[in-house]
């Protein structure tokens, strides 16, 4: 009976180390799995941060006042007419909720209701983006300690893939692609503007838009070069630390056959 006894106790602790093994286990890779999804956030981040800089970047649209001549197409001065760009950039990237009010044109109610759209879609965009601020950070960080060079390569391609798939409709036609960017991200039509009532979109024509998606899609092209720099120097630095530990190794054992003989 107590010899029965101890080995039923036995068991009973295999069986609880082989659990705690096996919780361990589950656990790594769990946070294998997890950390592999914050590598695939770092695509999402790149292009998030794509827009949100290039909406922001307002030598771009001050270069276009005088590329696409909106002084003498819109009448307006180019002192007013960058003034009330300025006001609408600041406004939808401002956290703060203010009336839109631009500083020298008139908008109708439907024009300021879309604006506010805008706004609130950047918020939301830039709330966003801190969080895959975060899980790029943690995935690039196991990425390299753990040498999993590959995934850099990986990140590389799909962020590549972004300029390649959107380049051929822009290229077809930009307007409907504009249009169906609209209606994907908007629940109404306030964003087709009157002229006569909404100024501001006089000083707003498509061609800016065109000018600030390749501007967005060229900066994508680069960073995805820049990961995939990343990718050929780090496993080319892993192919030099694996020879050199592959040599020691060779020399300890020459030695430890000599010493033997």
């Amino acid at each position: 009976d107590i010899l029965a006894g101890r080995t039923k106790s036995v068991q009973i602790d295999i069986a609880i180390l082989d659990k705690i093994i096996n919780d361990k286990k589950n656990k790594k890779t769990f946070l294998d799995k997890l950390s592999v999804l914050t590598v695939h956030s770092i695509p999402i981040f790149i292009i998030l941060t794509s827009v949100l800089f290039v909406f922001s970047f307002k030598s771009l649209y001050y270069f276009d006042i005088d590329h696409l001549d909106l002084v003498r197409v819109t009448g307006y001065s180019k002192e007013l007419i960058a003034r009330n760009y300025n006001y609408v950039v600041d406004y939808c990237l401002s956290p703060i909720n203010t009336n839109f009010n631009l500083p020298d044109l008139p908008s109708s109610n439907n024009g300021i209701t879309h604006f506010k759209d805008v706004k609130k879609l950047l918020q939301n965009l830039i709330k966003i983006n801190f969080l895959f601020l975060f899980t790029s950070i943690y995935g690039i960080i196991y990425t390299i300690k753990k040498e999993k060079y590959e995934y850099f390569k990986l990140v590389s391609v799909n962020i590549f893939l972004v300029p390649i798939l959107l380049s051929i409709p822009f290229a077809l036609n930009f307007y409907k692609s504009f249009e169906v960017f609209h209606k994907i991200f908007f629940r109404n039509d306030y964003w087709l503007f009157d002229s006569t009532y909404d100024p501001i979109i006089s000083i707003l024509p498509e061609e800016f838009f065109f000018h600030s998606s390749v501007f967005i899609l060229v900066i994508l092209i680069l960073f995805s070069l820049v990961f995939y720099f990343f990718y050929q120097k780090l496993k080319d630095s892993l192919y030099v630390k694996k020879g050199s530990n592959n040599e020691r190794d060779d020399r300890n054992t020459i030695t430890g056959s000599k010493s033997k003989s």
